[in-house]
């Protein structure tokens, strides 16, 4: 008798609440707010269970609020197919959760196109995707948490994130924006993303156009932004943090009022179009094999590595040891570019510009073919090793200067158009020809090698 009595008790109270919904008759132009505290309690009063349906009732108009409270278990997807619903969680201990196993999608805007959803203070686990944004469509997504499910967000339109969690990810097919601040766990996808917030990518694989102006990016763990159309003009940009080692692989553009730190233990990869100056910090390290950076006065700390590609010195900068400029890249010196411990690579592909020139007091030029220039900028050595291979090196320009402090290696032709060299005890003449046809040549007391002197 009890039992029946409940029975009745959860009909009729089923059956008012259906008949609620059923009958009420909003004005358009007022807004509704629906309060939903527990599915279960409702899913036989609406429409024989259909989840989706609370969420697209005839009596929905644009711009109400759906207000889901407690724990809520989606066993159906839910469509948001009315423009300009806001689905609130209602506060932060509300969450809605499927026990399917992730077999469902959660919350997906309406299939038709122009459909703008506003999701809030929400936490989704156990779907497959726990949100899918539809093609034309719009969802402003803020103040919530995604974890434990496949996928965040499938993302096939226009998404708008701010102060948002997500460890399952995003799949970006189209068009995502984020602002506040966003931790970001496996964004993938070759959409567009823009950020003008505090955005923490964790092992993110951007295939897609990457836009940044203002604001801050870090990213950790394996990152890889491999559109070309990517561009970060400023803000600021850090790869890997102080608890462990990342690596970023980068094709785009780091403008010079972006700045960019590289942390210890940490690799960024170069085959875009960067440049370094003095706001930003080389603690890990920056390599490059193609691609083109600009070097305007960074502090090194020893942590470049450039094996191709283009190099160019637009402002004085300063080579330490570990730096490395190898003989793949194609070097322009457009400013000083001193050398105090590094390896500097010269061959027939590079130039010192009139407003450049190359000093070096300590560490190591190799030649290789190179030549100066008369109407150029002057190659001189104070200090170091300089090392001349079978390709030879040729002086033109008035300022050269090889001081007799420098450890000279002859291994090709040495020719002598204009400045001044000086060849001394510790030099080595090696194999080569060393001529003269201007310019000053001093040799004094060399017992090494084999060089042939035509001056």
């Amino acid at each position: 008798m009890r039992n029946k009595k409940r029975f009745v008790k959860s009909f009729l109270t089923k059956t008012m609440l259906w008949a609620a919904f059923a009958t009420l008759n909003y004005n358009p132009a007022i807004a509704a707010e629906y309060t939903i505290n527990n599915f279960n309690d409702l899913s036989s009063a609406l429409n024989s269970g259909s989840f989706g349906d609370i969420l697209n009732p005839s009596q929905l108009q644009t711009g109400d609020k759906v207000i889901l409270g407690g724990s809520i278990n989606a066993d159906s997807s839910i469509e948001v197919a009315i423009d300009n619903v806001t689905i609130n969680g209602g506060g932060g201990s509300s969450y809605v959760y499927s026990a399917t196993g992730n077999s469902i999608d959660g919350l997906i805007t309406g299939v038709g196109t122009n459909i703008e959803t506003n999701i809030e203070n929400i936490n989704m686990q156990g779907f497959n995707n726990a949100i899918v944004v539809n093609s034309g469509n719009t969802l402003d997504f803020s103040n919530s948490a995604l974890t434990g499910n496949e996928t965040g967000i499938l993302n096939n339109g226009t998404t708008n994130i701010s102060n948002v969690s997500i460890t399952d990810g995003i799949t970006n097919n189209d068009t995502l924006n984020f602002s506040g601040n966003n931790n970001i766990t496996d964004l993938n996808g070759k959409g567009a993303v823009s950020n003008s917030g505090n955005l923490i990518l964790t092992n993110a694989d951007v295939q897609g156009s990457y836009t940044q102006t203002s604001g801050s990016l870090s990213v950790i763990g394996e990152t890889n932004f491999s559109d070309s159309k990517t561009n970060i003009s400023g803000g600021s940009f850090a790869v890997g943090n102080t608890t462990g080692n990342s690596s970023l692989a980068f094709n785009g553009t780091i403008g010079e009022n972006a700045q960019l730190t590289v942390n210890s233990g940490s690799t960024f990869t170069n085959t875009g179009n960067v440049t370094l100056n003095n706001n930003d910090t080389l603690n890990g390290s920056f390599k490059q094999s193609t691609g083109t950076l600009n070097l305007k006065g960074v502090t090194t700390n020893g942590n470049l590595s450039l094996d191709g590609g283009d190099v160019n010195i637009t402002g004085d900068q300063t080579l330490i040891g570990g730096d490395t400029i190898g003989s793949g890249v194609d070097l322009t010196v457009g400013a000083t570019l001193t050398n105090n411990g590094g390896t500097i690579n010269l061959n027939n592909g590079d130039k010192i510009e009139s407003t450049g020139s190359i000093s070096q007091t300590s560490g190591v030029i190799n030649a290789d073919n190179f030549s100066t220039t008369e109407s150029g900028g002057s190659l001189q050595a104070s200090g170091g090793s300089l090392n001349i291979s079978s390709g030879g090196l040729t002086l033109n320009n008035s300022n050269d200067s090889i001081s007799s402090e420098v450890n000279a290696t002859i291994g090709g032709d040495l020719t002598i158009n204009n400045g001044s060299i000086t060849l001394n005890t510790g030099d080595n003449l090696g194999k080569g020809t060393i001529s003269q046809s201007g310019g000053n040549l001093t040799i004094i007391d060399i017992s090494t090698g084999n060089s042939t002197l035509d001056a």
